[in-house]
C-alpha cells in the first residue's frame, strides 16, 4: 500500500511515520497506544470471553476520554480490570484479611458480590444510582427511550437478573443496540465499555429534536459524562464499603483493627505444630488468654514474633522435606 508522508515543519521537533499516515502531535500517547493497546485488548477479550469481533463494537475513544477525566483513577482502574481489593481478593495477601463481606457478612466477597450484596445499604445505593442516572440524563436532554434501556440494563445487572430481551422493544435500532450491549455485557457497561450505537441513536434523536425545534441539541461528549457519572457512584459505593470494613468512627475503627489482629493471632497459633522446638515457648500463653489482651499488647506480640515464626516455619518445613 502506497502512502505519502507529510513534510516536517521547521518548528516541529519530531513526527512519527506510521503505515496509516503521519503523526504530528500527541506522539507519546500514540506510541503508548500502539505498543500496549493490542495486547491489552486481547487480554480484555479473553477475560470477558468475547468473540473476536466484540471489541470492535466498543466506543474505546470515549471510554479513554472518560478515564482521563475521572478523579478516581486508581480505584477505577482496579474496577475496570477486576482487581478491586474486596475480601475474595485480599484473602490471598495474608491471614489478617477476611474474605467475608463487611456489609452483609457473606462468607466470600467477590468482585460481583460487591454489586449484588443484598444488604439494605446496597439496596439503597442501587436506588440512588438509578436516580442519579435519570437526573444526569435529564440534564443532558438524552433520548428518554435510551435512558430507559440504560436504567433497565443496569438494574438487571445490579440485581443479578437476566439481561434485557431485545425482542420486547419495537424499534429495530434499539433492538440492535441492546443486542450489541448484551454481547459486550452490562457489567462492562458499568465499566464504560459502551457500544457505539448509544452515540448513534442519541445523534438521531438530537437531529429530530433540532428539526422540530423542541429541544436544544447536546454535545458529543455526553457518553463520557454519563460514564464518569457511573464511576462517581461506584466510587461512592466503594467508600461506603470501606467504612463498613474499617469503621466510620474511632470506636468502630478500633474494633475492626482488633478483629484483624485476632485473625492474624489465631493463624500464628495455628502454626504451632509446624514450628521448631526453640519457638514453642512463644505459645506458652494459651490462645484464649491471648485473645483477652488489649489491642496494643496483641500488636506488640505480632510485631515481635510473627517475623520469627514465619522464618522458622519456612526453614523447619524445608529441612523436613530435605
Amino acid at each position: 500500500m502506497n502512502w505519502i508522508s507529510a513534510p516536517i515543519f521547521p518548528h516541529t521537533g519530531a513526527q512519527l511515520h506510521l503505515r496509516q499516515g503521519t503523526v504530528t502531535g500527541n506522539i507519546k500517547r500514540t506510541v503508548i497506544q500502539a505498543s500496549r493497546g493490542p495486547p491489552l485488548l486481547r487480554h480484555i477479550t479473553i477475560l470477558n470471553n468475547w468473540e473476536p469481533t466484540t471489541a470492535n463494537l466498543v466506543d474505546w475513544k470515549t471510554h479513554g476520554i472518560a478515564f482521563r477525566n475521572t478523579p478516581h483513577k486508581l480505584t477505577i482502574i482496579k474496577f475496570l480490570h477486576n482487581i478491586l481489593p474486596v475480601g475474595g481478593q485480599t484473602q490471598f495477601y495474608g491471614p489478617k484479611y477476611s474474605p467475608t463481606c463487611p456489609t452483609c457478612q457473606c462468607h466470600l466477597e467477590s468482585q460481583l458480590h460487591f454489586f449484588h450484596c443484598p444488604s439494605p445499604s446496597r439496596m439503597a445505593w442501587r436506588e440512588a444510582f438509578v436516580k442519579t442516572l435519570q437526573e444526569k440524563a435529564t440534564k443532558l436532554r438524552l433520548d428518554p427511550e435510551l435512558v430507559q434501556i440504560m436504567k433497565s440494563g443496569c438494574l438487571r445487572f445490579l440485581r443479578n437478573q437476566p439481561t434485557l430481551d431485545p425482542s420486547t422493544y419495537p424499534d429495530a435500532r434499539h433492538q440492535r443496540l441492546i443486542q450489541q450491549q448484551n454481547e459486550i455485557g452490562w457489567r462492562n457497561f458499568m465499566r464504560g465499555r459502551w457500544t457505539k450505537k448509544w452515540a448513534h441513536q442519541q445523534h438521531r434523536f438530537s437531529q429530530k429534536q433540532k428539526q422540530t425545534k423542541t429541544s436544544k441539541t447536546i454535545g458529543r461528549n455526553w457518553v463520557s459524562i454519563m460514564i464518569r457519572t457511573i464511576w462517581d457512584s461506584i466510587y461512592e459505593l466503594w467508600e461506603q464499603r470501606n467504612q463498613d470494613l474499617h469503621g466510620s468512627d474511632l470506636e468502630s475503627y478500633k474494633e475492626a483493627q482488633r478483629q484483624k489482629m485476632l485473625r492474624e493471632l489465631r493463624h500464628a497459633y495455628g502454626t504451632k505444630a509446624n514450628q521448631p522446638p526453640h519457638c514453642q515457648p512463644l505459645f506458652q500463653v494459651p490462645l484464649d488468654e491471648m485473645e483477652q489482651l488489649n489491642n496494643h499488647r496483641i500488636q506488640n506480640w505480632l510485631s515481635l514474633w510473627q517475623p520469627v515464626l514465619d522464618q522458622d516455619d519456612d526453614s523447619f518445613t524445608d529441612g523436613a522435606v530435605g
